[in-house]
């Protein structure tokens, strides 16, 4: 475990000194956490949409208490527009807390923006069926100049439709900004 510790804290400060964007407002359409529950198998297949976007993820369970999470978005259907996002999302024992970072990548004509998300989610109760969840997250844009990093809001709802199936209810808000995201997915595990 002190490995993992070690490599996380590495991976966030190389990550961060990385980031760059030329693009705030476009940035503030695509902030919202990808945060996922996995609960009986090790894999699961998202398609949803976010702010009128279509998309995919995939999660991948690595630990009883981690789990990865790729998401891909075509963001324009005339122009060469991608997101990406990749997020790793710590879940405390009894999955009341979850940390989650995020490396964010925004492709527009060939020109790379890239950005981190690092927040915390608590799940507000766990029963078989619902677990709505509240968050706080900050889009970390330059690890140097603090006061341009973004405090965020988060809500989430997963619901359960059957023993593979999920669906989820997401937004995120930003008092400074005056921006609100969703997002709307259907899960499959596997």
């Amino acid at each position: 475990m002190e490995l993992f510790k070690r490599n996380i804290i590495i991976l966030i400060l190389f990550s961060s000194l990385f980031c760059s964007i030329t693009n705030q407002s476009k940035i503030n359409k695509l902030s919202i956490l990808n945060y996922s529950l996995l609960n009986n198998y090790e894999f699961q297949v998202g398609f949803g949409l976010q702010n009128n976007n279509i998309y995919t993820s995939i999660n991948k369970m690595i630990s009883h208490n981690l789990t990865s999470s790729f998401k891909l978005s075509k963001l324009s259907s005339s122009d060469f527009e991608l997101f990406s996002q990749n997020s790793i999302i710590f879940n405390s024992d009894k999955r009341l807390w979850n940390f989650i970072m995020s490396i964010n990548y925004l492709i527009n004509e060939f020109e790379i923006n890239r950005w981190m998300n690092l927040g915390i989610v608590f799940n507000l109760f766990n029963n078989k069926k619902n677990i709505p969840s509240l968050g706080v997250y900050y889009d970390v844009f330059n690890i140097n100049k603090r006061f341009n990093n973004k405090l965020n809001y988060y809500f989430h709802l997963n619901s359960k439709i059957s023993d593979s199936y999920s669906f989820i209810i997401g937004s995120s808000f930003n008092f400074s900004e005056q921006f609100f995201n969703y997002n709307i997915e259907i899960n499959l595990e596997i």
